[in-house]
């Protein structure tokens, strides 16, 4: 098994255990490597939980990039701070569903299911795991919000 599936394991099973606290922004710590995933040759936008699109992507292939050019990591840092945040959502990018309570009072969990067209993963130096970012057809949810992507920024990760 690859080092990336291994990490988005550990990912998704951390997200299954309550957390205290918040991650560390990227913005107070040196990100030294970006890897973006999608499945296919393009960014295929798919309607799927974010658990199967994972599955999806680790049984058919999956397209990498990997970023590691300074320049290059401080502009798509640069773009990801500076983004419009659109609204801040019930859950974040570590859920794996949303907490719903029905008229009758009783919680249901519903799955995650945006277009998703792949996946960022920050490598912050000192950090074992990366930050996650989810690739939408026009936005990205990061944290526990989702910002509007800029032309530039989506042009950028589709000529990976």
């Amino acid at each position: 098994m690859n080092r990336t599936i291994q990490i988005l394991y550990v990912i998704l099973i951390f997200s299954l255990i309550p957390r205290v606290g918040n991650a560390q922004s990227s913005r107070t710590m040196s990100v030294e490597k970006i890897e973006i995933c999608s499945i296919g040759k393009v960014f295929t936008p798919i309607q799927l939980s974010r658990f199967s699109w994972l599955e999806l992507w680790i049984s058919i292939g999956s397209r990498r990039s990997y970023i590691t050019d300074k320049k290059d990591i401080d502009w798509i840092i640069c773009n990801l701070e500076q983004s419009y945040k659109i609204e801040d959502l019930d859950y974040d990018v570590y859920s794996p569903a949303v907490k719903e309570i029905d008229v009758i009072g009783f919680i249901e969990y519903r799955p995650i299911t945006p277009e998703i067209r792949g996946i960022m993963l920050l490598y912050v130096q000192n950090n074992p795991l990366p930050e996650i970012i989810w690739l939408n057809i026009s936005t990205f949810d990061r944290k526990s919000a989702r910002y509007q992507l800029s032309d530039d920024f989506w042009e950028y990760i589709h000529e990976l």
